[in-house]
């Protein structure tokens, strides 16, 4: 088996991204009422129109926003490096003092929300609850997750 750079080759380029893990249930294949739980791994970038990934070049609108507020309220959990994990660290503090704006308030508490796995080499803690340091490398992290 390769590493996650073999199998998603644009995920160590992309300077934004995060990878969202979520169960959802499929029903067999004889056409049973029962269901089969599964996890599902989605990778998510920032990419303007032009192909361009950068999550400071791009200005989320309040459709972006719900975006990912329901994507994330569906998840299980979501891996970030640290330079996205430290990005992301600025909706910890909008749960605690609310901007006003619906989309971007709801997508704080979705972020607040769901467990958060970081890959640092130098973090020696997260500073947020629903946070943690993997303990991992991101393929051992994944297969298990995949595996849950």
């Amino acid at each position: 088996m390769g590493t996650v750079q073999n199998v998603y080759p644009a995920l160590h380029k992309a300077s934004t991204i995060a990878i969202i893990v979520r169960r959802y249930t499929t029903s067999n294949q004889n056409n049973e009422h029962s269901k089969l739980n599964m996890r599902k791994i989605i990778a998510a970038i920032n990419m303007t129109i032009d192909g361009f990934c950068d999550h400071t070049a791009i200005i989320p609108d309040e459709e972006i926003h719900q975006h990912y507020a329901d994507l994330l309220s569906n998840a299980d959990a979501v891996l970030y490096g640290r330079i996205t994990y430290q990005l992301m660290q600025y909706w910890q503090d909008l749960v605690k003092n609310p901007s006003g704006e619906k989309s971007m308030d709801d997508f704080a508490m979705a972020m607040d929300k769901i467990p958060k796995i970081v890959f640092s080499r130098t973090l020696k803690n997260t500073e947020w609850e629903s946070a943690k340091l993997a303990n991992r490398n991101i393929e051992e992290e994944i297969l298990e997750l995949k595996q849950q």
